[in-house]
């Protein structure tokens, strides 16, 4: 899952929403100079991180690519899930997309001092190019997963994914809407469980 996927799992209890996000970002116990709340999310993002990369959906999905591609189409299967979870928001969520990623940007924006440098440093592009929206459409899709190449060392390999999940599209939907709501109720789960 990408960040709009963590975002819509966190809880949108006061600015707990931002465990969701800072996970990726926050290593051992960097994570104490947070609220309880945010602490619990990051430790919710991380067991959707896991439970995604273990799911029978997402295996088979990575068997249709060449195995040298399977570890990149891992990131190449998160964002397309964020582009389906776009796509199909409505169906997952009372609030519209635009709605809810405003009120996102907003919790990003008051909580700036609570952000690692580095997240601090791309945020405000995050925002004023609305990544969470463009995600909707498949060139937003492709231009996120260039975006991603740039951090990786063979990033060549993730940016070949694009033709990948274009040529497998139906294949990898149909596995997002059998995937996607038994995430939500492991996430569910694992609140009512307090797993932490």
């Amino acid at each position: 899952m990408n960040y709009l996927a963590h975002f819509f799992l966190a809880s949108d209890q006061g600015n707990a929403r931002l465990g969701g996000f800072l996970a990726d970002f926050v290593r051992g116990d960097d994570k104490q100079q947070y609220s309880k709340e945010i602490q619990f999310e990051i430790h919710i993002h991380k067991l959707i991180d896991a439970y995604t990369d273990s799911h029978p959906v997402v295996l088979n999905a990575k068997k249709l690519v060449e195995e040298k591609k399977r570890r990149y189409m891992g990131i190449a299967l998160d964002v397309f899930y964020d582009h389906k979870l776009a796509q199909n928001w409505n169906r997952y969520s009372a609030v519209s997309l635009s709605e809810f990623t405003q009120q996102t940007y907003l919790i990003l924006q008051d909580n700036h001092t609570l952000l690692p440098k580095t997240v601090r440093e791309f945020v405000p592009f995050l925002i004023q190019e609305d990544w969470l929206t463009t995600y909707k459409e498949l060139p937003g899709f492709a231009k996120t997963i260039r975006r991603l190449s740039r951090r990786l060392s063979r990033g060549d390999i993730l940016v070949n994914c694009i033709s990948d999940v274009e040529e497998q599209y139906s294949a990898f939907s149909v596995g997002f809407e059998e995937f996607f709501p038994q995430l939500i109720e492991y996430v569910q789960l694992q609140r009512l469980s307090g797993s932490a």
